[in-house]
């Protein structure tokens, strides 16, 4: 069995090869590139006068950022991290205040902000958050959610593509009721003109508060009959929810949505859709 003293060694000694495998293929000013000879990877890394490190980015052998990349405050703290593909941003990204808590989160997609992201104040409080906001194709889509600094209620603002379309917020009683304007139902579905054997796709997005029971029911209403549908409300983060749904398509119909929101079992928002579905 090998001493304590013989692996710190080892690690030493394998840390020391790993060192000088690197080899700098480039440098100027206080930035440099270097190729590990054992994968050939490629690395940059920026300084700062003092001479600590400012910046470590993982590089493909085209030099663009492809990976990692990790910058760091003049302390050693870290600053940001964020992710790459061939000098593109694209998935998470997380940025610290110098005091090491954590600024903000979220994902890219293809250079684009996508999904929920968080935003954080540097000091503590009693809230999860101070700013969700959720994307799609870097717009704001969905639920965008502010923690209220005296309240510290949240104010749900719901969007479509940037377009501001209802409000969700305490309705000042001070009972704990919010109140709606506007409105917090948005459908998503790829056309209503169709032949015999297509496919219909439609995605409901809801906008809400966290306590918020959501009902919702659909209904495809033709000539012959009636036939009732129950799908899943899937929750994209606590403040907006999401149904997804297709049909092959064999008839004329139409698709009756109907959604019913309600807090401390009274309703509080309604909404109804006929969306029709038409056989060319």
């Amino acid at each position: 069995m090998l001493s304590k003293k013989t692996i710190v060694f080892y690690l030493l000694l394998a840390f020391s090869l790993a060192c000088s495998n690197e080899r700098v293929i480039f440098e100027k000013n206080d930035y440099k590139i270097t190729i590990n000879s054992m994968d050939d990877s490629y690395k940059g890394y920026r300084y700062y006068h003092n001479g600590s490190l400012a910046l470590e980015e993982e590089l493909n052998q085209e030099y663009k950022i492809d990976g990692i990349s990790k910058s760091y405050y003049e302390n050693g703290v870290v600053k940001m991290i964020q992710t790459y593909a061939n000098g593109i941003k694209h998935g998470p990204e997380i940025v610290y205040y110098p005091s090491g808590n954590m600024e903000y989160k979220g994902q890219y997609d293809s250079s684009k902000m996508d999904g929920v992201w968080y935003w954080y104040s540097d000091t503590s409080k009693s809230v999860e958050f101070d700013i969700l906001a959720n994307y799609l194709n870097g717009k704001y889509f969905g639920s965008q959610v502010e923690i209220d600094s005296v309240s510290l209620k949240p104010i749900v603002r719901f969007y479509n593509f940037d377009e501001l379309i209802g409000v969700l917020k305490d309705d000042m009683s001070g009972l704990g009721r919010n109140k709606v304007d506007g409105d917090l139902v948005f459908c998503m579905y790829n056309k209503n003109h169709f032949e015999v054997g297509d496919v219909f796709d439609l995605t409901i997005f809801l906008g809400h508060g966290s306590d918020t029971d959501i009902d919702l029911k659909m209904k495809i209403i033709n000539e012959e009959d009636e036939e009732n549908i129950s799908p899943s409300v899937l929750k994209v983060h606590d403040y907006m929810s999401k149904v997804n749904w297709s049909l092959p398509v064999k008839k004329t119909a139409i698709l009756n949505i109907e959604v019913n929101m309600l807090e401390k079992d009274k309703i509080l928002y309604q909404s109804t859709l006929n969306i029709p579905l038409t056989i060319n």
